[in-house]
């Protein structure tokens, strides 16, 4: 068992050293081949993998503390948007650094951690729970489910955030359900906090079907803004491949608590 949390970063270790070691096989390539007509086939896929190798490796390092610290601001512009609530959902937890930032913010909030915890991930349950004990964060819990159908009654949970989730959700084609779900779930007057590629087209191709959704299911939305107008991204964090389609949007839940699923 560890003695310190285990947190690290977004950029997922083994898409990283995939790319790094693309980069070099095809580099490789290229400087074997050079003068031969295989080198031309070669240097584009080098310059392509070693190109989104360098993006993944700075992105990471903007990400850590000593890059700048933008994974905690992240989690910051989220938190500072959420309240004291009996209890707060944190749809895609992770390994729970969101939920146990929460739970320390509001220690008399009940905080759960929900995540499907794919093997394409580091994360597991059982890291969040030590997280959150050597955290000393007794008002956590973490479950298992997915975002497109979460395991719990409709207007059950004052609170439900969420952080560069949705777009990751497979079994969905249209990210709107997800949407739909941390709605359905929220009581009346609830809050929700949605952080996530919004303005990406290949994740969310119908530019306002998101608030058409949000507002659809009972959501009144406060605040729709792009995280580069709140937050200085610096290179490459102001990239496509990495958070320049990221918006926020939060609000409440206004009305009846609606019966149907979906988007």
């Amino acid at each position: 068992m560890q003695n310190k949390p285990n947190y690290g970063t977004w950029i997922r270790k083994k898409k990283l050293y995939a790319f790094e070691a693309l980069a070099i096989v095809f580099i490789g390539l290229t400087a074997f081949s050079f003068l031969h007509l295989i080198f031309i086939i070669a240097a584009i896929p080098a310059v392509l993998f070693g190109y989104i190798a360098v993006i993944l490796i700075l992105t990471s390092y903007r990400f850590s503390a000593k890059g700048g610290d933008y994974q905690n601001k992240i989690h910051g512009l989220i938190i500072r948007r959420t309240s004291e609530k009996k209890e707060i959902l944190d749809i895609g937890c992770g390994n729970g650094n969101l939920a146990i930032k929460l739970a320390k913010t509001f220690p008399k909030s009940g905080v759960i951690g929900l995540d499907y915890w794919d093997k394409e991930w580091e994360y597991t349950a059982s890291v969040c729970e030590n997280n959150a004990r050597l955290e000393n964060a007794p008002n956590t819990r973490f479950i298992r489910g997915s975002a497109s159908k979460l395991p719990f009654e409709n207007g059950s949970l004052d609170c439900t955030v969420s952080c560069l989730t949705f777009h990751e959700v497979r079994d969905v084609k249209e990210k709107e359900y997800c949407l739909a779900e941390a709605i359905r779930v929220l009581k009346p007057n609830g809050r929700f906090v949605f952080l996530d590629l919004f303005d990406d087209p290949k994740h969310y191709p119908e530019r306002e079907k998101y608030r058409e959704t949000i507002i659809r299911h009972g959501g009144m939305i406060d605040e729709d803004k792009a995280v580069h107008e709140i937050l200085n991204l610096p290179f490459p964090l102001d990239k496509k491949q990495s958070l320049r389609y990221a918006r926020i949007i939060t609000g409440i839940k206004n009305g009846p608590t609606p019966a149907a699923r979906g988007g």
